[in-house]
Order: structure tokens, then sequence, then C-alpha cells
């Protein structure tokens, strides 16, 4: 467990959903405590100083604009890269 102000011991929270750390990131304001890529797969780290709720979070995410923008450059990568073959 990390250290936060007053020896406050706050668990870290990690996702392999790129799009969602950075809205934790920009959004909440958690801090990125480690990335990692092993191969295609990404790995994040962040820590939850406030101790929000992440399952309420996700429900947020999920009808926010971020999550819309998200699913359309995915969109589009899939129409790009389908072409290749």
């Amino acid at each position: 467990m990390a250290q936060v102000e007053q020896d406050r011991e706050v668990t870290p929270y990690v996702t392999n959903d790129m799009s969602f750390a950075a809205y934790l990131i920009a959004i909440h304001q958690f801090q990125l405590m480690d990335a990692k890529r092993l191969g295609r797969a990404y790995t994040f780290t962040l820590l939850n100083k406030d101790e929000l709720n992440i399952n309420m979070l996700k429900y947020q995410y999920m009808g926010s604009e971020v999550a819309r923008y998200d699913g359309a450059v995915r969109d589009l990568k899939r129409i790009l890269f389908s072409d290749r073959k």
C-alpha cells in the first residue's frame, strides 16, 4: 500500500484500460504510480488518494463524453486497419 499524508494507507488501483486510466488521471486527479507494457497488453497502477468509489467512477465514465470519444477512435482504427489484409 502507498503512504499518503497523515500516515493514511491507500490501496493502489490497477487497470488495463488506458482510456479509463486517462479519465481517472485527468478528471479525478488520480496519480499514476506505474505503467507497464507486456507485449500488446498494458497495466496502469493509479493512486486514489481521495478514496473515491471506483465502481461509481466506472458508471460515470461509461456515460461520459470521454467514453463516447474513445469508442469513436477505436471504431476509426478498426476501419483503417481492417483494410490491411
